[in-house]
């Protein structure tokens, strides 16, 4: 019996010294990715912005290229006098004369400066007038969440130690896309044609929907890729962010009072203002300034 109890009390031991080492293995082996999930789908957000911004802007530069300059100048010459009517045809000599020194050809669209802006603003409030005004204003409808969605996915995917420089990061896509929407919009017109940045859109679009798909989930926890790694990061992320522990109901309260507060301090200030305007304890720029200083430190 004692040899039995032996033998049963170092198999004992000999699991427990496995269980300890499963521990250990356990405890050391990490699943840190090298690039994170999440920094993924800051990337994916940076380029929809390029690619945004690129097609938002490209267009008023490309829109040179589109308007027949000699025509235009022409539909222009015949409402004027017969004075503007010689300065005119001079002037269209000038752009034609232009054009051939650097081989760009005309364009095909008779527009006005009114046609132009109405194309150009109907990006955001488009006009049904054509094929291609329709175009644009879909564009633009298509455009319109992605700036609304894009700070509320981030917000979920970035952890608040790293939200700023998330931010900063999806920002910075906005004037990446402008600066490439204006540099190579010129540069593509002048070689292959204006119809060569509307592919070089199109390709764009169809590059960035693929990652979409792919990594992009509204959720970061519904994400099948997600390591343990960044669930814990974000999970601590979620926790701080419900720390305070309020109910809805008592948010809502809470940020009404604060918006009458707001109200009340806006008419006091402004009264107070006036007070140190008339008996001209400070002047009206540094009175001005002094709130404004006050009410960005506490915004």
């Amino acid at each position: 019996n004692n040899n039995n109890n032996n033998n049963n009390n170092n198999n004992n031991n000999n699991n427990n010294n496995n269980n300890n080492n499963n521990n250990n293995i356990s405890f050391e082996v990490t699943d840190k990715p090298r690039i994170g999930l999440r920094w993924i789908v800051v990337f994916i957000l940076t380029a929809t912005y390029v690619v945004l911004f690129y097609t938002m802007n490209s267009f008023a530069v490309l829109i040179v290229a589109m308007i027949n300059v000699s025509s235009h100048s022409n539909i222009t010459d015949s409402r004027h006098s017969d004075t503007c009517d010689s300065a005119n045809f001079s002037n269209a000599g000038n752009f034609s004369s232009l054009s051939d020194k650097n081989h760009i050809p005309e364009g095909e669209y008779f527009w006005t400066t009114v046609d132009q802006g109405i194309v150009l603003g109907s990006y955001f409030w488009g006009f049904l007038f054509s094929k291609l005004l329709l175009n644009r204003l879909l564009t633009g409808i298509c455009a319109g969440p992605i700036t609304s969605n894009i700070p509320s996915l981030l917000s979920a995917w970035a952890p608040r130690k790293e939200l700023s420089s998330m931010s900063t990061t999806v920002d910075s896509g906005v004037v990446i896309g402008n600066t490439i929407g204006f540099f190579s919009s010129g540069w593509l017109t002048y070689q292959f044609g204006w119809r060569s940045v509307f592919y070089f859109e199109g390709l764009l679009c169809f590059a960035v929907l693929p990652l979409w798909f792919i990594f992009v989930r509204n959720s970061p926890f519904d994400h099948p890729w997600l390591s343990n790694y960044e669930e814990n990061i974000l999970i601590e992320n979620k926790v701080i962010k419900t720390k305070l522990g309020f109910y809805l109901e008592n948010a809502s309260y809470i940020i009404g009072i604060t918006n009458f507060l707001s109200l009340v301090w806006t008419i006091c200030c402004g009264r107070v203002s006036d007070l140190l305007i008339n008996k001209k304890i400070l002047s009206k720029t540094n009175t001005r300034k002094m709130f404004h200083m006050i009410g960005k430190y506490y915004y």
